[in-house]
């Protein structure tokens, strides 16, 4: 929406660099939902969704400057590694009451390559009260791809080697974590 040129590592790397890119003071932005706050559900689609009304409610992407659009870029940014610290910091509240010993966290797929994301997250896990250290793993950003392509990677082997599912798999399209405790 913000007309951003995609890089060669797609178009979160292209909102990392273009929030990065210039040194000038925000606008105001409307603030950001906070989508299923207090669970461990993510909406990234809801905080799409608000730019896109955002967007519209100026009048369209015409309408914003570029120092507009930047601070709309990183409200959106901000926004969205918020929701991934609250998720994490959940997730580490339900293992440690659950007594579920937790020394890695592994961030993968193509938003691990986002230096802002790392930078938080890194900062963050420093405030988590666990008994013992958490270690958080970043993978190379060169190895930080779409998680789909490596869904697809993996696929092609399965099908490549015919090994192949029937169609009586059941779809789990909502997975609670407290199933995979039992």
């Amino acid at each position: 929406m913000l007309g951003l040129a995609w890089t060669k590592h797609g178009p979160g790397a292209a909102l990392e660099q273009f929030c990065a890119e210039f040194d000038f003071t925000s606008s105001d932005i409307t603030p950001f939902p906070r989508p299923m706050k207090g669970r461990l559900g993510f909406s990234y689609a809801s905080l799409h969704s608000h730019v896109e009304r955002y967007v519209e409610a100026l009048g369209g992407i015409e309408q914003l400057d570029l120092p507009h659009k930047v601070s709309l870029a990183r409200a959106f940014q901000t926004a969205a590694v918020a929701q991934l610290e609250e998720k994490v910091s959940i997730a580490f509240n339900w293992c440690f009451e659950n007594h579920l010993e937790v020394h890695d966290l592994v961030i993968s797929g193509g938003v691990a390559s986002n230096r802002y994301l790392r930078d938080h997250l890194s900062h963050h896990m420093a405030t988590i009260d666990a008994a013992a250290p958490i270690s958080l793993h970043f993978p190379p950003p060169s190895l930080c791809t779409d998680n789909a392509v490596m869904i697809a990677w993996a696929s092609m082997h399965r099908f490549l080697a015919r090994d192949y599912d029937d169609y009586t798999i059941d779809l789990r399209p909502n997975w609670s974590i407290d199933a995979l405790s039992g």
